[in-house]
Order: C-alpha cells, then structure tokens, then sequence
C-alpha cells in the first residue's frame, strides 16, 4: 500500500499542514513537493503561524486529497503524520515541483520525516501504513 499511497502523493501539490498552536489543532493549505525518499518538502515563511508552532513543536501532518475528484468522500486521501525538520538543502525539490515560487529571504525548507500515515480508499476501505 506504501507505494500506492506515495503515487497519491505524487499527484497532488498542495496538503492541509496541522500543526499546535498554543496546543490547540491548527490547519493551514500549503504547497509540497516530495524528496528522493518520498518524504514531503514544505517552503515556509519564518512569520508563518503554522511556521513559529513547528519551532515550539515539531509535531504535524499533512492531509492530502485527490485533486482529480469533485466528490473527495468517494476518492483518495491520505494523512501522514510525523515531525518536521529544516533542511534547506531540500529547496530545489520543492523549486522543481512549484517553479513559480519565489526564493525570498525569511523562507526556509522544511522536511517531514512521516512515521505513520492513514489512507483512505474511498468509503469504507481505510489503514495505515
């Protein structure tokens, strides 16, 4: 299932990032890009909310869903949870998957290092891996 939820993965360009704020759940749509190893590569404003919470915790997840559907309930989506990490050295992945993206000072690349991820295939055929 790993392979097929990567290929998901690969489909889509932008995630709903989770992350604490002041420990209370908190949601941003954010672009991604994935690395070699299939992690998710996110480039975030240093100001950002969601931005400042990784700092404080590094605890997330990134909820992606199939862009091709207009009924998401009956279509694919996965939620990889995990902690998120600076790794600048990942930034021309992210610039190659979203070549209009600016490289501006105060815009870091973040990495999150997925240790589990929920799927769901459409109704009633869910897991994790």
């Amino acid at each position: 299932m790993k392979e097929t939820v990567q290929s998901w993965l690969r489909a889509a360009r932008f995630g709903a990032l989770g992350t604490l704020v002041d420990g209370v759940a908190f949601a941003t749509l954010v672009p991604y890009a994935l690395d070699a190893q299939g992690r998710p590569i996110l480039v975030l404003s240093d100001i950002a909310v969601h931005t400042k919470a990784l700092r404080d915790d590094a605890r997330c997840s990134l909820l992606v869903h199939d862009p091709a559907t207009d009924d998401p309930p009956q279509s694919w989506r996965a939620t990889l949870v995990g902690r998120a990490l600076v790794d600048d050295s990942a930034r021309a992945e992210f610039q190659a998957r979203h070549p209009n993206t600016p490289s501006l000072p105060g815009f870091h690349a973040w990495v999150i290092d997925v240790e589990r991820t929920r799927y769901i295939e459409g109704f009633g055929r869910a897991g994790w891996c």
